[in-house]
């Protein structure tokens, strides 16, 4: 559609000139720009003032939109919503074309499979393991018979919720829309981001819930009102019983959002816990019927015991269920693959064994021996779990396959130690100079917790991958302020 005049413009001063010699450029201002108070370009014409009484060209600034998802966009700006929109439709075409996540059911998703279908009757393993995702994966099996296409349809579906959260929450932190839309363009097209969602795996959960729980956190904090807070105190609540990791930085959220609130301070918490009390509870129960054990957020003692060994592989006799065996993948792909081999310190196998009936003090007996006789390991320990989480492969996007799709994803692991790093230090100098700012807190918040609070259990690539999204924001939001100062 050609709404207005034709626009005549030409970088050759030849052109113009010869354009200028037929229809010289207003004398005097127009009409239109006398009411709207516009600053033009004139000639130096006296004799005519405006293009009312001649032919004269009419200087004006130049407006072009684009047409894309249902509204008008300025010509860059579409540019990255066409692009974010295609990235969209390439996050359902992975799923149901390159790989349907049933078409992946081995060991780690294989036995998040399991457990959901198991979920009202749930095994030693489902018990011990996070809630929620279980819950989603049973709901979903339910809702679609486990028929290939639609289940594909489905994780599609959340695919894409997932890059939409995030561009939500870019738009309420960037000072810039533009800036805003190309963070959540890149984060769409992530190689490890649209991998992922062709696995049955808690992070295909965990990140849209993350988005969605900073995004009602900034809009909590902007509206200081009962409801925004009890809407961010659920979302926190529902990531926390994904992966307890997150659980720092959601408890961080909710105390500063707490205290901002101007009115119905404490009802707005009486609310908040109480449901958030239903979910814990309901968690609880379910693994205490199991383990004898409340454990909302799942049994993380097994994971402890596996770190603190020192040993290359695990198994454990949980007394009734029968025999589990573990071995992390991080110990079959050097973390610094092409470039050089990396060597574990971690050699053979611990076996234990754990009674429900002993409510866990088997598990912390098993726990202290291990701590005895490794405690000198620790410091190498640590430092292995630090190279892991920073340069480690993703599994299962990197490392479970050997298609072309897996190469991508394990190069891409470079990136984020530079962008950690960046993150990290700009988000303090921001702070240190211009003072306290969303962003830098919580991608200072997300550092911490993930590098220093999680380092009580065996850390892999993967276990990085929540952070990932806002490793990716920060930088381009602290160049975004810095051009905005």
């Amino acid at each position: 559609m050609d709404i207005g005049g034709h626009r005549f413009f030409s970088k050759s001063d030849r052109v113009m000139n010869w354009w200028k010699d037929i229809l010289p450029i207003q004398g005097a201002p127009s009409r239109d720009d006398i009411l709207l108070g516009r600053d033009v370009p004139l000639s130096n014409l006296p004799a005519i003032a405006t293009c009312l009484q001649t032919k004269r060209f009419v200087a004006r600034r130049h407006a072009f939109r684009v047409y894309v998802l249902k509204s008008f966009h300025p010509r860059r700006t579409a540019f990255w919503w066409a692009l974010f929109a295609l990235g969209l439709a390439f996050r359902v075409y992975a799923v149901l074309v390159l790989r349907n996540p049933m078409d992946a059911l081995f060991s780690d998703p294989w036995r998040h499979w399991e457990n959901a279908k198991l979920f009202l009757t749930p095994t030693a393993m489902g018990a011990s393991n996070p809630y929620l995702y279980q819950l989603y994966l049973f709901l979903v099996q339910k809702a679609t018979h486990e028929n290939k296409l639609a289940f594909g349809l489905a994780t599609g579906g959340l695919s894409i919720a997932y890059a939409v959260v995030w561009l939500a929450f870019a738009l309420s932190v960037f000072r810039t829309r533009l800036n805003a839309l190309r963070f959540a363009t890149i984060l769409c097209w992530l190689p490890s981001h649209v991998s992922i969602f062709g696995f049955c795996m808690n992070e295909t959960l965990l990140l849209p819930l993350l988005g969605l729980a900073l995004w009602l956190t900034k809009r909590s904090l902007v509206q200081r009102t009962p409801g925004s807070f009890v809407a961010m105190t659920t979302a926190w609540t529902l990531a926390l019983l994904t992966r307890s990791v997150v659980g720092p930085i959601g408890l961080g959220c909710v105390l500063v959002s707490w205290l901002r609130l101007r009115r119905r301070r404490w009802l707005a918490l009486g609310v908040a816990c109480a449901i958030s009390f239903v979910w814990l509870a309901a968690a609880s129960i379910r693994a205490h019927k199991i383990l004898n054990r409340y454990t909302p957020f799942g049994d993380n003692s097994i994971a402890t015991v596996y770190f603190v060994s020192a040993a290359h592989d695990y198994s454990v006799d949980i007394k009734g269920y029968g025999k589990y065996f573990f071995s992390s993948p991080s110990l079959y792909v050097s973390p610094f693959k092409p470039f050089a081999e990396f060597e574990s310190i971690r050699i053979g196998a611990v076996s234990f064994s754990l009674d429900p009936a002993l409510k866990g003090k088997d598990v912390q007996q098993t726990l202290i021996e291990q701590f005895e006789g490794n405690w000198k390991k620790l410091p190498r320990l640590f430092y292995e779990n630090f190279i892991f989480l920073a340069f480690g492969h993703s599994w299962p996007t990197a490392g479970a396959t050997n298609d072309r799709g897996d190469a991508i994803c394990l190069a891409q692991r470079w990136m984020w130690a530079p962008l950690t790093l960046l993150s990290l230090v700009g988000s303090i100098l921001y702070i240190s100079r211009r003072g306290a700012a969303f962003v830098p807190i919580v991608t200072i918040g997300f550092v911490f917790t993930f590098y220093v609070l999680a380092q009580v259990a065996f850390l892999e690539g993967r276990y990085r991958m929540p952070m990932e999204p806002m490793m990716l924001l920060a930088p381009i939001w602290l160049w975004d302020v810095r051009r905005r100062a």
